[in-house]
């Protein structure tokens, strides 16, 4: 398990609508430090990304859907001719 530190300041938009709040660090367990308020920190997955991920409103932690995910056709390999 580790430990996402939250930015409540630092909002996350999709399409014009605010979604929840920045992601600005991630630690393993035992490894969180002293921080000024209002950042909080929160336990989550160990596949949670600073600035990949955010936290919804619904206080889940989910994968930020402004971040560009892979695409098939663009990171497919290139043929010469």
């Amino acid at each position: 398990m580790k430990n996402a530190l939250i930015s409540p300041n630092e909002k996350i938009y999709f399409e014009n609508q605010e979604i929840g709040e920045r992601v600005a660090q991630v630690e393993p367990d035992g490894q969180t430090f002293e921080i000024a308020l209002p950042l909080y920190w929160m336990p989550c997955e160990d596949d949670v990304i600073a600035d990949v991920y955010y936290l919804a409103n619904n206080g889940s932690i989910q994968l930020n859907p402004n971040y560009a995910q892979p695409n098939e056709v663009t990171d497919a390999p290139i043929e010469l001719t």
